[in-house]
């Protein structure tokens, strides 16, 4: 996580355009319709770094990131859009590869002004965004400071209450000293709705904070409202959980849902319609059923022209681009990937899902033999994925091996070693290269273990300027034994916190990993807390679960703890600000949080990023 270099005045107006830490924007009060300017002056305002912007509408809701168009002038990232109608705020987003500019976790987000006033539902829509920063940029959820801009947007328009009144209770669940009031608006709107029907579509959340997390009650809650109001919106949205879960491995079962919900609920709305046109053509794609899907393409171009309609056409064909090609349909498979493209430039020609797309293709023509076209795509794939999937980088890798460009291919290991973006399938490439170009391997381990050297010392330097210092609040879980531990009782020993939970299965996945590096430390008084969170299991459930997942993956000597729900919460996930899992957490022995991590990677950058941060906070 990166901070900015410039550390000015939170807020700053100078004339035409206003200035938050690192960026500005021209003009200074953002209308819609308007061109608005870009300036960043960051860290990261170097060749690489993307520019993206995420617009938020009222009500409620948000756009996919879109890409910005961006050059650098004057040591400065410059870029330019035009702010859409209807968008109430907007957040700008800057990243060079596996580096963020979040402005010190509260990101650059900026309001809507109309006729040189806040624009209706600017504050309710910042309000809003909060909750999405640490998905959007591994950012800061602060409750309070979004329950303030609510009730601020209240003030301005009253009348959104009502239709925002379930965010706002939402909101009120998450404030601690607010809860019982929450709790009480929630059975008052649970009850209205249980009598009227009128907003039962909001029949969840106030069902979630009723059942304080308990997820059959819940459940049970949602129940009686649908079966009360078989045609009202909960039940529509049952019904379209069931066909977007059915749609990528059941897709006959899918189509089935599909047909049902048209039948039962004719008046939908477009939005909606969307999301369930989306899941047709995800479960036509998974059948090969290439008619059927063009078919629905057709009929929702003719009567929905939007960008959204757009996007899930261009997901949706690379999909089945994807599905044709690992069916060796090849032919096929290309013109639906040049489709996605051609989709996919219409609307976004920088997103990571364009990426995605051309990463397909390139897979396409390699098997073609167009190998030239095959390394032409793949550059622009690492490009615009930001390079941090190593699968994507030994791809392009490997076509250019195909081709003989053997300097390229050497040239472009050697990066991702030294950025700590390889694999070892992309160590063994580059093995294939030496030995090409110098006609034996004599010399390569040497020169390898330089490269990995610069490598460390590099990766060093970043996780160096990650390191963080501020106390871990002390915390008492019981474990899978039914023992309560606290985290008091390892004072003066490193003791790294891994959340996850037994449906994550990034999370899962890294418990080689974390087997490895605990195996290689335990010398070292590095004490392992693995903490099992966001559950949906009652506990005698939970605890089964639990053990048969270690069990499976050999890690049965994981010390367990299980976090447990206080004030409508997860305790210790929420006392931590833990944005997604898996989550990782090194506090020193003096007890300070030194170093966090959210997301995947692979196992082998996972271990070194582990063993180098232990071993600065050990010096």
């Amino acid at each position: 996580m990166k901070s900015t270099l410039f550390l000015l005045l939170n807020i700053i107006t100078v004339n035409a355009y206003t200035q938050i830490s690192g960026i500005t924007v021209n003009p200074s009060k953002p209308e819609a319709g308007q061109k608005i300017t870009i300036t960043y002056i960051g860290e990261l305002a170097k060749e690489g770094t993307k520019m993206s912007i995420i617009l938020q509408h009222t009500p409620l809701n948000y756009s996919p990131i879109k890409g910005i168009p961006t050059q650098i002038i004057n040591s400065q990232l410059v870029g330019s859009f035009t702010l859409p109608d209807s968008v109430s705020y907007f957040y700008i987003k800057i990243a060079n590869k596996k580096e963020v500019d979040n402005n010190n976790g509260i990101g650059y987000g900026f309001n809507i002004y109309k006729n040189g006033k806040p624009a209706r539902g600017t504050f309710l829509s910042e309000g809003y965004s909060i909750f999405w920063n640490k998905w959007n940029f591994n950012g800061d959820i602060d409750s309070k400071k979004t329950l303030n801009l609510i009730e601020k947007e209240y003030t301005l328009n009253p009348d959104m209450k009502k239709s925002t009144r379930h965010f706002y209770v939402e909101t009120l669940s998450k404030v601690p000293n607010r809860k019982n009031e929450a709790f009480n608006l929630a059975k008052q709107y649970y009850d209205e709705i249980l009598k009227t029907g009128i907003d039962e579509r909001f029949t969840y959340y106030y069902a979630t904070i009723l059942a304080n997390e308990n997820f059959k009650e819940r459940d049970s809650l949602l129940s009686i409202v649908s079966k009360k109001y078989p045609k009202g919106s909960l039940a529509l949205n049952m019904k379209c959980q069931l066909l977007s879960a059915f749609s990528s491995y059941k897709p006959d079962t899918a189509i089935v849902i599909y047909k049902n919900i048209k039948r039962d609920f004719p008046n939908i709305t477009i939005r909606r319609e969307r999301t369930i046109i989306q899941d047709l053509l995800s479960a036509y794609s998974k059948k090969l059923d290439y008619e059927n899907f063009n078919k629905t393409v057709n009929s929702l171009l003719e009567q929905d022209k939007s960008q959204q309609a757009l996007i899930i056409i261009a997901l949706t064909y690379n999909d089945l681009a994807w599905n044709l090609f690992e069916a060796v349909d090849l032919e096929r498979a290309k013109t639906f990937a040049e489709k996605s493209i051609n989709f996919h430039q219409q609307y976004d020609s920088l997103s990571t899902y364009y990426g995605e797309a051309l990463g397909t293709y390139a897979a396409i023509l390699s098997k073609l033999g167009d190998k030239k076209g095959a390394i032409f795509n793949q550059k622009r794939a690492v490009y615009l994925k930001n390079s941090i999937f190593p699968d994507v980088n030994q791809e392009l890798i490997q076509y250019l091996i195909d081709d003989n460009q053997f300097e390229e291919a050497q040239a472009k290991a050697e990066e991702f070693i030294i950025d700590n973006e390889s694999s070892p399938k992309i160590d063994s490439l580059y093995k294939a290269t030496y030995i090409t170009i110098n006609g034996s391997e004599k010399g390569f381990e040497n020169t390898l273990a330089k490269i990995k050297e610069r490598a460390e010392t590099e990766n060093t330097k970043f996780l160096k300027d990650k390191l963080i210092n501020v106390s871990a609040p002390d915390f008492e879980l019981k474990d899978l034994n039914g023992k309560i531990v606290k985290l008091s009782d390892f004072r003066g020993s490193i003791v790294v916190l891994d959340f996850w939970a037994t449906w994550c299965g990034p999370c899962i996945g890294s418990f080689p990993a974390m087997k490895k590096v605990m195996n290689e430390l335990k010398d070292k008084s590095v004490k392992f807390l693995f903490i099992d969170t966001m559950e949906s299991e009652e506990l005698e459930n939970k605890n089964e679960k639990v053990k048969k997942i270690l069990n499976s993956k050999k890690v049965s000597d994981f010390h367990v703890l299980l976090d447990e729900i206080k004030d409508l919460n997860y305790q210790v996930t929420t006392a931590y600000n833990v944005p997604s899992i898996p989550a990782k957490f090194v506090i020193d022995n003096n007890g300070k949080i030194r170093y966090k991590s959210t997301g995947f990677s692979t196992d082998e950058n996972l271990i070194k990023e582990l063993k180098a941060v232990i071993e600065m906070i050990s010096e």
